[in-house]
């Protein structure tokens, strides 16, 4: 009777752990790699994003961008910059200009925390950001004349998205300029 009862706990804890290793799966929908060979990055991400280009700086100092972008159901959104960066300041002081710009396109904005990373011997610096209306999470990158930021923003009152940690663990550089 002893050997039955442990031979049907058994039966149950493995079926149990069938079935959370199922569910987990099914949670982890498949995501596609995009590689931008010419910006010098890769990312997944659960759809193709849209592509479009911008100049977020002046006629004296143009910043040519292009940028990709994924708008979610829940409101999400998550933008990738590429952009050229022709300034001589130091890349620390770069990051953060880049963060404070960011900050203030947010009302009432502040960056909650802020730490430096490396990733592929790249510096950069990962923020956390609220404002009346947003929250954000951004990564910032810079090397030689080229600034990577992964931007991912969400309402205030709705949790980032979900993915965030993911999305940014897929990121990673081809090359470095």
């Amino acid at each position: 009777m002893r050997n039955c009862l442990r031979r049907n706990a058994l039966v149950l804890a493995l079926i149990s752990g069938f079935i959370v290793v199922t569910a987990n799966s099914a949670r982890a929908e498949p995501w596609d790699e995009y590689s931008y060979s010419s910006d010098g990055f890769v990312i997944s991400a659960p759809f193709a994003p849209a592509l479009s280009k911008a100049d977020f700086g002046t006629p004296a100092n143009p910043l040519p961008s292009r940028i990709l972008t994924w708008k979610f159901p829940d409101g999400a959104v998550v933008l990738v910059t590429a952009t050229d960066y022709s300034g001589t300041d130091s890349v620390d002081a770069s990051l953060n200009s880049v963060a404070q710009g960011e900050v203030q396109s947010l009302k009432n904005g502040r960056i909650v925390s802020q730490k430096s990373l490396v990733q592929q011997g790249v510096n950069g610096i990962e923020c956390v950001m609220e404002g009346d209306d947003y929250h954000a999470r951004t990564r910032i990158f810079r090397q030689g004349n080229r600034i990577w930021n992964i931007y991912v923003l969400s309402s205030t009152g709705k949790p980032i998205y979900d993915q965030t940690d993911r999305l940014f663990a897929s990121f990673r550089f081809l090359q470095t300029p």
